[in-house]
Parts: C-alpha cells; structure tokens; sequence
C-alpha cells in the first residue's frame, strides 16, 4: 500500500463513522438545543459572516486526514497564521462540542445535518459575494439539492453552506466470479441466490433503510407507517440471503467475506488500490437506477467561532484551482468545483465506474435526504426491528 492509499482509507473510514454512526442520536441531540420555535427564526437572526478577512489563527475541525497537508502549510505561510486542526470520529462528539459552543471557527458537516444544525442556531450565515473563488462552486450546489425536491428547505440552507466539500456515492460492489446478472438496480440484492451467505447490508439505519425503500419506489423523505411496514416485509424476504450487517467500511471485501454489498464508490476505489492486481479484477462496481444515495461534507460556520474572517479566508483558498487541484489528489474524493471534479476525473480515469455525469447532482432523487423530527422516532423502531430478527 503506497502512502496516498493510506491515507486516503484514513480519511474515509473517519468520514463514514461520522457521517452514519449515529443519525438518530443527532437528531435527538439537536432537538434538545434547538432555539427559538424551531421553524426558522433562528435562520434569520443568525450572524452573518461578510468578511474574508484575517482575525485570528483558525481553529479546524473535522476529519483525520481530510485535506492535504501542503495545501493547509501553503494557507499558514500565506497568511502569516497557524491552524489548529483537531479531529472528530463519531456524531456524538461532533455534535457535542458544536452544542457545547466550543471555539471552533470552522468545520465539515454532511449535507442531510446542515439545515437542522442551522435551525438549531448552532451556525452563521455566510455572504457568498466575500469569497473571491466562489465562482469555481458548480451552479447545482449554489443552492445546494440536499433536501430533496423540498425547493424551501434548499433555499433555507444555501446561506449556512460556506462551500461545498467532498461528496461520495453509493452503489453495489459484486465478486464477478461469483455474481452473475447484475441488473444496475437494488433488486439485485435480492435477486443473486449464488451469494447467499454473503450478501451484506450496511449497520447503518439511514442508508440502509432508505435503500430499501428506494427499491421499493418510495422517497424516503416521505416515508410513513405504511411504506416501513413494507420495508420490514422486504428485508425478511432478503434475510436467508443475508450473512449480516457490515461496517461502512469495506472490510467484508478486503477479507473475502462479502460478494455483494453497498458500498461508497470511493471506499472500492481505495480497496482496489490496496489490493494485489490479481484481485483487484474480480471486483466490479454499479450505481443503481433508484438512486445514487449522494451525499457531501460542506464548510460551515460555527455560531460560536471567533475567527470567522479567517475561516472565510481559508475556504477561498480551498476554492482556488491550484489548491483545490492538490487537495483532490490527495483526499481521492469528487469535490464539486470546476476544478474539482477536473482534477477528479483525471485521477479516476483507470476506473471508469468512479467517473460522475455532473448533471446527476441536480436531480434531488440522487441524494440521501434529512430524516424529520416527526419520522426520526418510526425511522428508529423500523430499524431497531430490522436488527432484532
């Protein structure tokens, strides 16, 4: 395994446990330190951040290993600043330390958590006309899909999302020795008896059950008592096929385990290049029909920061090409700039599964979308069942 490798199977098996450790105990944390009625006054008595301008050393919070450590030198010599990079590994401890008002000037936060963490008054507003690079930002993210075809909710976020960051999308990964007639649908989770035993879904609640629910032809977000009583009845059929839950992470291909399963496309890109060359080829990969299951960390202002001005400073100058360039090789994730997905498309190139039409992320059925306060609770139970047997 080279270093980049290393470091990039760092990055995402931290970024996974955040981002699906802990979906309902999130939620739950963010209900109970929401301001105001809950219903948007807190989006717009927030701070709003309007200067790119140096005030201070910058404090950052988000993953190990998450950006490319020239790139975060070259910003401390420029500026004349240092930044004080610590880490998160869980939701919970994300959560906390942002609920706890912690000094953290700036942070990377999934797309499905950013309009409840802005509701809940824990970040500020951002003027997109201060950041000089804002312009390399793709037009589908300048109000960003992440709430499905909820137009509103989309309109309400835009202003909490500093940038975008890196966004990854779910497929199914498959032994071609072993699996054959692949469809490119999640019923082929269901429709491969030579890998019973070793057909494997995520321990994960959210995208798990919202694959279900995708192949059953519902959204998600829309999800009430009757269609989870489907998803329960679709899971029994699956479950004499099922050797188990899985990591996030891509263990159970790494050890021979799994011959079907979800999977980031990215986290297969990073296995595969640990992999002897032999077995790399038994691998291949599919985005499915219903859904591509997307997701994207973003940029975002904590309430409580005190360097806002050089928390801007720094997202400019992840924007700008030269940077965002280095920082795609190094991370080895799709982020959604100009250059970003240039960069990403030349690193790529030897996968030709891992390359992303630009226009899917405009389609708000591509992503995973928020669970609401009202669902959490049925999305709760729904699983706890699923897991019980």
């Amino acid at each position: 395994m080279n270093r980049t490798t290393h470091r990039l199977g760092q990055a995402r098996l931290s970024r996974r446990g955040f981002l699906l450790g802990g979906a309902g105990a999130a939620g739950l944390l963010l209900g109970g330190c929401a301001s105001g009625d809950g219903g948007g006054g807190s989006l717009d008595d927030a701070e709003m951040v309007s200067k790119a301008e140096i005030d201070g050393d910058l404090n950052l919070f988000s993953y190990a290993e998450y950006f490319s450590p020239d790139v975060l030198a070259g910003f401390e010599e420029h500026y004349g600043v240092k930044i004080n990079y610590t880490y998160f590994s869980t939701t919970d401890e994300a959560m906390a330390k942002l609920s706890a008002d912690q000094p953290i000037d700036l942070t990377t936060l999934p797309s499905e958590r950013m309009l409840p963490l802005a509701e809940s008054g824990l970040l500020k507003r951002i003027d997109h006309d201060a950041i000089e690079h804002y312009g390399e930002v793709l037009p589908a993210f300048v109000v960003p899909p992440y709430n499905g075809s909820d137009e509103e909710a989309n309109e309400r976020t835009a202003p909490f999302v500093a940038a975008p960051y890196a966004t990854g999308s779910v497929g199914i990964a498959w032994r071609d020795d072993r699996v054959r007639g692949m469809t490119g649908s999640f019923d082929d989770l269901w429709n491969q008896p030579d890998a019973a035993g070793r057909t494997f879904l995520w321990d994960a609640m959210q995208p798990t059950i919202s694959i279900i629910l995708r192949r059953l032809g519902y959204d998600p977000a829309e999800a009430a008592e009757q269609e989870m009583e489907e998803a329960l009845g679709a899971l029994e059929e699956l479950r004499p096929s099922l050797g188990g839950f899985s990591g996030v992470d891509t263990t159970n291909i790494e050890n021979g385990q799994a011959w079907l399963t979800p999977v980031y496309a990215g986290d297969l890109y990073s296995a595969l290049n640990a992999m002897p060359e032999d077995q790399r080829e038994l691998w291949q990969f599919q985005t499915n029909e219903e859904s591509a299951l997307f997701n994207a960390d973003n940029y975002a202002i904590p309430a409580a920061s005190e360097h806002s001005g050089t928390a801007l400073c720094f997202v400019d100058w992840m924007l700008q090409p030269e940077n965002m360039r280095t920082n795609v090789e190094y991370v080895g994730y799709p982020i959604p700039t100009t250059t970003g997905m240039e960069a990403y498309a030349e690193l790529t190139a030897a996968y030709p599964w891992l390359q992303i039409d630009e226009g899917v992320f405009a389609d708000t059925d591509q992503w995973l979308t928020p669970i609401s306060d009202d669902r959490l609770r049925l999305w709760q139970r729904t699983w706890n069942t699923m897991k019980a047997g």
